[in-house]
């Protein structure tokens, strides 16, 4: 059994037992707020024009992997925009397609996407490297809302396995705003206003614990973690490994903030109260 945080009614994060692991949770959070409510479309209707920003680099440490595609819906008022992670094993690339089609049922809803393509964790590139990398993005974006006609003020993040494990960390880790920069992007907060986060591994100690009992995954989910934590394949014992992860879980460092709160396991949701963030 797990247990994992959610927030009751009167706004108290409390421990639920759960028998799920990483692959099987999925988590909702979202901004009461916000929630990028599509527009709804006429049946029938033409597809938006939408304009295409194709393989913008938006960081100067790693310009080939630093990349993101903006597909931008035509608009009077500025859209909401979701912000998709490509990754997977916290491995990234930028799409070699160009292509709105994947994304179509939120552009015909009014709501803007931005394909994030982050620096992949390997031996010379670690935790919290794919972390700072989105979050850089979503400066980057609201940097530019006015020109591509967004609303920096709803912006989701959305990501699967590892990249819903970033999107959870990006939202509840710390904002990276420098205010007083001269850089207008280093100025811009880098949090989300809402996180959807599928089969994103959210307690790794407890979670990983599990995975590598199993024989199939050994070998390259251990590399994938000694990677994520910057040590040698032989370096560490399970043990010690799993220790140091506990400060890369989204369980361990989510506190109290203002979102509304719902996780989905299994499919079922759990609809919770307002939680608030010190």
């Amino acid at each position: 059994m797990h247990q994992t945080k959610r927030v009751n009614r009167r706004g108290r994060i409390v421990n639920r037992e759960d028998s799920g692991v990483a692959g099987g949770l999925c988590v909702l959070v979202c901004a009461a707020a916000l929630l990028l409510l599509p527009v709804r479309t006429v049946p029938g209707a033409e597809p938006p024009q939408v304009r295409v920003k194709a393989n913008v680099v938006y960081g100067n440490e790693a310009p080939d992997a630093q990349m993101l595609s903006a597909f931008l819906v035509p608009s009077p008022q500025p859209s909401p925009v979701l912000v998709q992670i490509i990754s997977g094993g916290w491995a990234s690339s930028p799409p070699r397609d160009v292509n709105p089609e994947p994304f179509r049922p939120y552009l015909d809803g009014g709501i803007s996407v931005v394909a994030v393509a982050h620096r992949t964790v390997s031996e010379t590139v670690h935790w919290p490297a794919p972390a700072d990398d989105v979050a850089q993005a979503i400066q980057f974006i609201r940097a530019r809302a006015t020109d591509w006609g967004i609303d920096p003020k709803r912006i989701a993040v959305k990501g699967r396995s590892s990249g819903g494990h970033v999107a959870l960390m990006v939202g509840f880790g710390p904002d990276r705003a420098k205010p007083g920069s001269p850089d207008p992007v280093a100025r811009q907060s880098s949090r989300p206003t809402c996180i959807v986060a599928g089969s994103a591994p959210t307690d790794l100690p407890q979670q990983m614990t599990a995975l590598l009992k199993d024989s199939n995954r050994q070998g390259y989910l251990w590399e994938r973690l000694c990677a994520l934590l910057g040590v040698p394949v032989d370096a560490l014992t399970v043990d010690e490994l799993v220790g140091r992860l506990k400060p890369l879980s989204p369980f361990h460092i989510v506190t109290r903030r203002r979102l509304r709160c719902c996780s989905c396991t299994r499919g079922r949701p759990m609809p919770s109260g307002r939680a608030t963030r010190d």
